[in-house]
């Protein structure tokens, strides 16, 4: 008797537990429901603001996406057979295309173009640094990056060089001329800037300075005239005539000039030029700024907004002793 009343509790037991596990399931299924209809309902709001269709809110729907959406949970399983509408690709963020088109834009707006000269070494040095290029660095699938190279121009013969997004790039006359036109130190320059092309640094820069907001900011919440392109070009007009500027004299982290160093470095030797000739124009610019002073208007940017001469030697002389 004992035993068969033992058994009649357990059976109760499993019977009330049986029942809660039920209403727990259910309770899940309309709790889940709710929860892919609220992500929907917001998904179908984000769509419309970022396409144009609700004007005015993207000033302040697109931070406040970029200040949580690194919060937000990934993976969230939806209810059988609902479906998300996808969001607009590359949100402040800017494609391989739109970095050569902002970098045309800029080029054409800052007036860069109309000092630059064909150099004959540098053109030499470009074409053997880009053929020799490894295929992950080649830029967009089908037409790559928009390589294109020259010397510029200066009244006072200024020492700097830089690269636009898309694949321009620039040796300014005082560097040039403190090369002593030596390929192996032009191909460390050249590779150096590169290097940010084919990284994205320049792209990631705006994005992360917010000056891809102000852009959009600038427009007022939206472009006219469609959707997609015509809006990302409208957004890349408005950097290279407001900000085109910035965009010249951009500082990047120490750590990615470092990082622009060593590719730099590799991409001339898989072209065949010497490192360690390459490595004196560097040296000459470490003495040229001890003698007139890094803040020396002749030496640009490029002292202001890389890291410390010594240091960038000393981290490439480790490089090329490393087999």
């Amino acid at each position: 008797m004992g035993r068969h009343d033992h058994y009649d509790e357990d059976e109760s037991y499993r019977s009330e537990a049986s029942y809660i596990g039920r209403k727990l399931k259910k309770k899940l299924r309309v709790c889940g429901c709710g929860c892919g209809i609220v992500l929907l309902l917001a998904t179908v709001l984000i769509v419309l603001v970022l396409t144009g269709i609700i004007s005015g809110a993207k000033t302040w729907v697109v931070p406040a996406l970029r200040g949580i959406g690194s919060q937000l949970p990934k993976n969230i399983p939806l209810p059988e057979g609902m479906r998300l509408p996808a969001l607009p690709p590359g949100i402040l963020k800017l494609t391989p295309e739109e970095q050569i088109q902002l970098g045309r834009e800029v080029a054409k707006q800052e007036g860069i173009d109309q000092k630059a000269f064909v150099d004959p070494t540098i053109d030499a040095t470009a074409t053997r640094l880009v053929k020799a290029l490894p295929a992950q660095y080649r830029g967009p699938q089908g037409s790559g990056w928009e390589w294109r190279f020259r010397g510029v121009r200066t009244t006072e013969g200024t020492v700097n060089a830089i690269a636009l997004p898309g694949g321009k790039v620039y040796l300014y006359d005082g560097l040039l001329k403190l090369t002593e036109n030596n390929p192996d130190q032009i191909a460390l320059v050249l590779g150096h800037e590169m290097a940010h092309v084919v990284e994205e640094h320049y792209a990631e820069q705006l994005r992360s300075a917010g000056l891809l907001q102000t852009a959009v900011d600038l427009m007022g919440g939206g472009a006219e005239g469609g959707e997609g392109q015509g809006q990302s070009g409208e957004v890349i007009r408005l950097l290279a005539t407001k900000l085109g500027k910035q965009v010249v004299s951009m500082q990047l982290s120490q750590s990615v000039e470092f990082q622009a160093d060593a590719l730099g470095m590799q991409f001339m030797r898989n072209a065949g030029y010497d490192p360690k000739r390459g490595l004196r124009i560097l040296e000459r610019m470490d003495q040229l700024a001890q003698l007139k002073g890094a803040g020396n208007p002749m030496l640009g940017c490029i002292f202001s907004t890389h890291p410390p001469m010594p240091e960038r030697l000393q981290k490439l002389q480790q490089q090329i002793s490393t087999p």
